[in-house]
């Protein structure tokens, strides 16, 4: 696949392993605009629930470091750590 025909599109991906998934992402990062569902995907979606919440607390997005958090259903990624 060429530059050319590529240029300008985001590439989408799902499914990888979680180590193939960044190794791609890293490995094609400056000369494509990629998008991993299973990394970037669920952290917007995190982000977001984040968000969310400060918002709903009449809070601004700067308290976020200000939060408790806890994480609940981080599947297989956090038991590998």
């Amino acid at each position: 696949m060429s530059m050319m025909f590529i240029h300008g599109y985001p590439i989408q991906f799902e499914d990888f392993q979680m180590k193939w998934a960044f190794e791609t992402l890293k490995r094609y990062q400056r000369g494509f605009c990629m998008f991993n569902d299973d990394v970037q995907g669920t952290a917007g979606v995190a982000l977001a629930g984040l968000l969310g919440t400060v918002r709903a607390q009449g809070r601004s997005s700067d308290q976020i470091p200000n939060q408790k958090i806890v994480v609940v259903g981080a599947g297989r990624y956090l038991a590998n750590l």
